[in-house]
């Protein structure tokens, strides 16, 4: 990823123009930090839902993969992830 950093000091000076830019349908997210390091990223909350979700849905999957396994014999055992 080759985003450009943001000062910290900038954007805190800026926070009202980044949100009425995402208020106008900017999907672009702001990284920000110091020395030229990325330490946080602001992003639309529309954004932010759908990486939640996805997050969550990719969640449910690894709790579902961990819930049965197969055993080397081929018999269904139930792992420690399991209520």
């Amino acid at each position: 990823m080759t985003e450009a950093v943001v000062p910290t000091s900038e954007v805190r000076s800026a926070l009202g123009r980044i949100t009425r830019r995402f208020d106008a349908g900017d999907t672009d997210p702001v990284f920000f930090g110091s020395q030229r390091r990325a330490q946080a990223v602001l992003v639309p909350i529309a954004t932010w839902e759908k990486l939640l979700a996805h997050a969550e849905d990719e969640l449910d999957v690894d709790l579902a993969g961990g819930v049965w396994s197969t055993s080397a014999r081929g018999s269904a055992r139930t792992s420690s992830t399991q209520l």
